[in-house]
């Protein structure tokens, strides 16, 4: 039986996962440092133009996809930012931890790098960002201080605020030092940071 006109093949779903996976681990290995252009993206992925265009209609369309597909790819991540470890001001201190060995061993750093210089500003890619990949990361944190909270262990406060504060400042001390070559600048002792931080943060949210 014929195709309807305008119907998408049923493995279209899977292709297209395909071709975003083999993009991701492109970028991955070029740190994300730059976005191609949409011919480049097709030569990288071995495929026609016509073909991207298929799938993902143009360059913008194909960087929403890509962030999309990322987030998904980060769902087991952020479970393990959700899940608690030790009492509250433990397992405050081991969330920093774990949330700066992304940025600094694996791809997590590299990927908001890449979210936040293609999105600020722009009206479309702006909000793909936030909404697929740092509130994500945020509620996530959040998860974590209201399972504390009902343990009695952070003070009642909207837990938006209280993951904001943990999760801002940390973001700017790690995009300062390891993508803007604030090593180089100003250094600063990252473990030192992150218990001085944890201090803060507990004297200022914790029940002792």
């Amino acid at each position: 039986m014929p195709r309807r006109e305008g119907s998408k093949n049923e493995d279209y779903e899977n292709k297209r996962n395909k071709l975003l996976e083999t993009l991701f681990q492109k970028m991955v290995q070029k740190k994300f440092r730059e976005f191609p252009s949409f011919r480049n993206v097709s030569e990288l992925l071995s495929v026609s133009p016509p073909t991207l265009q298929h799938y993902f209609e143009d360059r913008k369309g194909l960087m929403t996809a890509l962030i999309q597909y990322i987030e998904k790819k980060g769902e087991g991540y952020l479970e393990k930012v959700k899940l608690p470890q030790g009492n509250g001001k433990e397992s405050i201190f081991k969330l920093l931890q774990f949330i700066t060995s992304g940025f600094q061993e694996g791809p997590v750093g590299t990927i908001h790098q890449f979210g936040l210089a293609h999105g600020m500003g722009e009206k479309e890619l702006g909000p793909t960002y936030l909404t697929h990949l740092f509130e994500p990361l945020l509620n996530a944190v959040e998860k974590r201080i209201e399972f504390h909270q009902r343990n009695h262990e952070i003070i009642k406060c909207e837990p938006r605020v209280a993951a904001l504060f943990l999760l801002s400042p940390l973001f700017l001390v790690l995009l300062h030092q390891n993508k803007l070559g604030g090593h180089k600048v100003r250094p600063l002792n990252i473990e030192d940071y992150l218990k001085e931080h944890s201090d803060i943060f507990w004297k200022a949210f914790g029940k002792e």
